[in-house]
């Protein structure tokens, strides 16, 4: 391919020449179209020969123009490079560059684009071939290049958003240099260690043995965002970097969906490789935030993107046995407000109201939790079911009100009373929780064998009751049971949310049960279970 002035870009394309001999054989028993004749009206029919003159094959000049354009086309195609520079002693070899394309690239991407077109324009110019190897094509073959062509190539590279693996390139160079034994290598590399740098770099090192070999790395580091923390007060960043010459301070921005600035904060690095920022706004706007970026940093690395699991929501939370509990470390709210306080703002009401429900509905929450509450027919009943039709989130947790009340905001029809398990009055022992299964949100939580359930209330048996349950006993009857209700969810625990009927308020796996309820408000019906994760590592 180097031996020869002429070289072609996609050698690949030339198999095509092998249908040449078939469409000789189509072209040949094609005939040329028939010939029209106007009908004279005056001369009528004087001159018209009266024999066939139609060939049955196609003319030979005809058919050889044919395939003459055919093979053109082909070899069109297959990107025809003509080095008309004369060959010095021992074959001048072409330029290799190894082109580092990830995302740790973007912050001096044109630089790096600037290194690469002098070095090939250099190349061409003293009449030599150049190919481009950009680490994110690593599966496609290296080609050669000259002037006209080499300026394209580099225009229509960008930065990709993650970091390849730089293994899958070591082929293809291996190809390109066992054909050109006197080529040159140039390696513009990132200068970190991603998509496996320091074993491509030995690799690359045997590869090269006998060819010039020249690295170019950028000084500078860029900046990424390596964690975002959603606590009570304020959304956390972690930064990092990999050494000390990245930048020493900088800006964090919040933008929303539409690319808007939300807030912004200042970050300094100091002495160390870690730095924070903090934004401390309204649960409103804290929500409205669909993106955290880093200040004058174009990567993917300095991009967060915020999903549901970082959206702070607001949960009312009530219990029909506050009143009568005179420990408040018993309550049924207290369990319930130890579980989300770290996840969302908690509102509770406080004082003499005479509907603690309507109070706490004005405060706009996105989940209402109800702990052993029965809601009968009634302006209130009404509040609540508006609330739920607008995508609200209504959790209840069962208790003895709950067991004996009237009630229709529930997933599922229960029956009257209770299930004892365990106990001097009956034969059965406590039970455990069963692996949860789909279309369940709990998926993917491991079950405490250490948890058990003394008591709960049965849902009647009835068509569906299966895809409503969330989760389910040992024995298979249903312990968290769901149902939509126009844009909102309505979600049952068969149990109390204190220590009376089981142990689950005070195990971990409560905490991430409610928290992936709690992660349903505002979430689309047809994917209750997603948690995307949209951070390009």
């Amino acid at each position: 391919m180097f031996g020869l002035p002429l070289a072609f870009a996609a050698p690949a394309v030339l198999v095509a020449l092998v249908a040449l001999a078939a469409l000789y054989y189509f072209l040949r028993v094609t005939p040329p179209r028939a010939r029209q004749v106007v009908f004279p009206p005056l001369r009528l029919l004087l001159g018209l020969d009266d024999k066939e003159t139609t060939p049955a094959k196609t003319p030979w000049p005809l058919l050889l123009l044919r395939l003459a354009i055919a093979a053109a086309v082909v070899l069109a195609m297959a990107g025809p490079i003509w080095n008309a520079a004369k060959i010095a002693d021992g074959h001048a070899g072409a330029l290799l560059v190894i082109f580092d394309d990830g995302w740790a690239s973007a912050p001096s991407w044109d630089r790096r684009l600037a290194v690469a077109r002098e070095a090939m324009s250099a190349a061409t110019r003293a009449g030599r071939l150049a190919a481009l190897a950009p680490i994110s094509q690593g599966g496609l073959d290296v080609t050669p290049l000259d002037a006209a062509n080499f300026e394209a190539k580099l225009s229509a590279l960008a930065p990709v958003p993650y970091a390849p693996p730089r293994e899958a390139a070591l082929p293809p160079i291996a190809r390109f240099l066992s054909n050109d034994p006197n080529a040159e290598i140039l390696w513009i590399a990132d200068g970190l260690e991603l998509g496996g740098a320091g074993g491509f770099a030995s690799k690359l090192k045997a590869l090269a043995e006998g060819h010039a070999i020249s690295v170019a790395a950028e000084g500078a580091t860029p900046i990424a965002i390596d964690d975002v923390e959603s606590l009570p007060g304020a959304l956390k960043v972690r930064l990092t970097r990999a050494d000390g010459n990245a930048r020493a301070d900088g800006v964090a921005r919040a933008l929303d969906a539409q690319g808007r600035a939300i807030g912004q904060t200042p970050f300094q690095f100091g002495a160390g490789l870690t730095a924070e920022a903090s934004f401390e706004l309204p649960v409103e706007l804290r929500n409205e935030i669909a993106r955290l970026v880093v200040g004058d940093e174009p990567a993917a690395g300095a991009t967060w993107l915020i999903d549901e699991r970082w959206r702070r929501r607001r949960v009312a939370i009530l219990s029909g046995a506050s009143a009568d509990i005179a420990q408040p470390l018993l309550a049924p709210s207290y369990y319930i407000r130890r579980a989300l306080a770290p996840y969302a703002d908690i509102r509770e009401a406080h004082g003499e109201v005479s509907d603690p429900i309507v109070a706490l509905l004005g405060e706009k929450p996105s989940v209402m939790v109800l702990a052993d509450m029965s809601v009968p027919p009634g302006p209130t009943r009404d509040k609540l079911g508006e609330f739920v039709d607008s995508g609200g989130v209504l959790i209840r947790f069962a208790g003895t009100r709950l067991a004996a009340g009237d009630d229709d905001l529930i997933p599922t029809a229960l029956r009257r009373g209770g299930r004892t398990l365990g106990g001097a009055l009956s034969w059965e022992t406590p039970k455990h929780i069963a692996p949860f299964e789909d279309p369940s949100p709990f998926v993917g939580l491991a079950a405490p064998t250490e948890v058990t359930v003394t008591r709960q209330v049965l849902a009647e048996p009835e068509p569906g009751l299966a895809a409503k349950t969330w989760a389910r006993l040992a024995d298979g009857t249903p312990l968290v049971t769901a149902e939509r209700r126009g844009k909102g969810l309505i979600v049952l625990f068969h149990v109390t949310a204190d220590m009376t009927w089981s142990n689950l308020p005070i195990s971990g796996l409560f905490v991430e049960m409610l928290r992936r309820i709690v992660a349903e408000a505002g979430a689309a019906p047809a994917a209750p279970t997603g948690y995307p994760f949209c951070h390009w590592k």
